[in-house]
């Protein structure tokens, strides 16, 4: 697996904590009541917010598809005539997609 190693690293290459935290400062700064006073300030903060849950859903969608796959692997050791090797090699392409399009997005935009 390509991605295993360098995965375990990647929730501080990709600052997980720091956009959840970011998430939750600006939803409670889009919750006030003046928060439309400003038009423009709004877009910008809805945008940012926008932003960090992509970021965030496509990490967590990631990491399920590498859960999913660890549990695949395991129950095809197990019982290995339940499971053909093409199903297994499609979910390890379908997620290691997933995290080289999440390195990408990184890479391009420099996050």
């Amino acid at each position: 697996m390509t991605c295993g190693r360098s995965w375990m690293t990647c929730g501080g290459r990709f600052d997980l904590a720091r956009r959840e935290s970011e998430i939750k400062k600006l939803e409670e700064l889009s919750a006030g009541g003046a928060f439309w006073d400003d038009q423009q300030q709004a877009q910008k903060v809805l945008k940012q917010l926008a932003e960090h849950r992509s970021w965030v859903e496509a990490y967590r969608t990631t990491e399920r598809g590498l859960g999913d796959l660890a549990a695949l692997a395991e129950m095809a050791a197990a019982d290995e005539s339940a499971f053909a090797d093409s199903e297994l090699d499609e979910e390890f392409a379908r997620t290691n997609r997933l995290f080289e399009d999440l390195e990408l997005r990184a890479m391009l935009t420099g996050r």
